[in-house]
């Protein structure tokens, strides 16, 4: 898990140098990795990042947890249907075709 933590914050740190966010959302198992970690993550984070662009980004965990993936994938499923109804005709539950 520590190499793993490790190449997190190397890869958070390039990010971080090449586009400057203003926050950078773990999901998944990454917000395990922060969790199990986070001190170590961020120390790698700082070390490996130019000073600018490190003050300014905040690293959070996503709030939905692991049902993110779940959610979003039944989004897009829905999608469609929630865009415009007038496409989609009910059809009772019983009908025979």
């Amino acid at each position: 898990m520590q190499q793993q933590v490790e190449h997190l914050g190397i890869a958070i740190s390039n990010l971080v140098n090449m586009f400057n966010p203003q926050a950078v959302l773990l999901a998944g198992f990454l917000s395990a990795l922060y969790e199990a970690d986070d001190y170590r993550l961020l120390n790698i984070i700082r070390s490996g990042s130019v000073t600018g662009p490190r003050e300014r980004v905040v690293i959070r965990t996503a709030s939905l947890g692991s049902s993110g993936l779940a959610i979003g994938a039944a989004e897009l499923a829905f999608a469609p249907l929630l865009s415009s109804t007038t496409n989609f005709a009910l059809v009772p539950l019983n009908a025979t075709g």
